[in-house]
């Protein structure tokens, strides 16, 4: 039997596809997530990542939306700032002005926002006092502008936003507001809809694999299937 139809299927489940996946379904989308990978090998790049999350804030009360710190942590440590002029300049200064100013801007411009909305999806973001900063005059001192990353790594960010996926999918395939995972077998078999997606796009699967559940396929009312990873963004 035939999946129903979709408003979206977004191609993997790493931190970008499962961010596109929840933010599609809080706009009312019936959403499909297709990951080739075994769920306990799911993630894509993200699961490899260390959960390092440049964004601009303005001092502790910003980072304060996003991060649960304790006001011992607050005066223990000088958490600096890293505003939108320094990340404007630090996209400028490595693309050498070779980037799109429309993206830019959005990437800037919301980053706060987008850190604080993911932390309402179930992520937690701790200090990085290993990495990114030392011990000055007895208080941690922070450099780089980097002072938050996702608890336990980006397999970490996956696993919270994955539990997000989850939480608003009570009835899987039903509803406009329930995104559905479909990985891949442990045995290498791709998920049928996954296949059903490569051959809409002209492609073979790897190594000539035959998916699994054959009969299954996914579709979006609206157009192709669109992916792209965090380091495509």
């Amino acid at each position: 039997m035939d999946e129903p139809e979709h408003d979206v299927i977004v191609v993997g489940a790493g931190n970008a596809a499962l961010c596109a996946a929840l933010s599609a379904g809080e706009h009312g989308a019936s959403v499909v997530v297709l990951e080739c990978a075994p769920e306990a090998e799911a993630g894509g790049n993200s699961r490899f990542a260390g959960g390092v999350m440049r964004f601009a804030f303005d001092g502790v009360d910003d980072l304060r939306k996003v991060a649960e710190l304790t006001d011992e942590e607050v005066a223990g440590a000088d958490f600096g700032t890293y505003t939108r002029a320094q990340y404007f300049d630090d996209l400028f200064r490595l693309t050498q002005y070779r980037t799109d100013p429309t993206l830019v801007e959005l990437l800037v411009t919301r980053s706060l926002d987008t850190m604080i909305w993911l932390r309402g999806q179930g992520a937690r973001f701790v200090p990085i006092y290993g990495r990114q900063a030392g011990k000055v005059g007895g208080r941690w001192k922070f450099f780089g502008g980097l002072p938050i990353e996702a608890s336990g790594g980006g397999a970490g960010l996956v696993q919270s936003l994955t539990a997000a996926a989850r939480r608003r999918a009570p009835a899987p395939r039903r509803g406009a507001e329930s995104p559905l995972i479909a990985y891949g077998d442990p045995g290498g078999d791709v998920p049928a809809a996954e296949a059903h997606a490569a051959q809409q796009r002209g492609r073979a699967l790897p190594d000539g694999r035959r998916p699994a559940g054959a009969g299954s396929k996914f579709s979006t009312r609206r157009g192709p299937c669109r992916s792209c990873g965090t380091v495509c963004a």
